[in-house]
């Protein structure tokens, strides 16, 4: 409770988060209510009709803060008076558009775990059979495929390289 305040049994801070179309936003919005010049805060998350309830046990002033992947944090001030025990915010997503959304992977390249299984020495002799293949060298490219599938026999990569070959 903030210094200075008066404790209220019926105390009540209701936020309503809205995207930036103005509908409300989505379940699970997490939202963080803070005692304005610090201290203790109270989490949630917003409901189905993108609110959240805070009971913050009394009067005072509050800091109601949206902190969202892919959008901009974004506060509103709320003074809950002594003789006003409950208050509405509202918060507007803001889309942060320096954001990069996890599954955009634009950029980020995909390793798959069958490409990391390959040992070393198997993964050197196909780079070798594919090169030679490139410069059209097949009884060389050949030789380094057979090598990378003994060194490694789940290599379905060096069978299909060796078939072209």
């Amino acid at each position: 409770m903030p210094s200075g305040a008066r404790s209220g049994g019926n105390t009540e801070i209701i936020v309503q988060v809205r995207n930036p179309d103005g509908n409300a936003a989505p379940t699970g919005i997490h939202l963080r209510l803070e005692i304005a010049g610090g201290g203790s805060a109270v989490d949630c998350t917003t409901d189905g009709s993108g609110r959240c309830r805070f009971v913050p046990g009394g009067a005072g002033r509050y800091i109601a803060r949206v902190k969202q992947f892919g959008y901009k944090e974004t506060s509103v001030e709320i003074d809950l008076a002594d003789t006003l025990l409950q208050a509405y915010a509202t918060l507007e997503l803001k889309p942060d558009t320096g954001t990069v959304l996890p599954d955009s992977h634009q950029g980020i390249p995909s390793v798959s775990a069958a490409d990391l299984a390959v040992p070393e020495n198997a993964r050197a002799e196909f780079q070798k059979g594919q090169a030679a293949l490139k410069e059209n060298k097949l009884e060389e490219s050949v030789s380094h495929l057979r090598k990378a599938i003994k060194f490694y026999e789940a290599f379905p990569q060096a069978y299909t390289l060796l078939g072209t070959a």
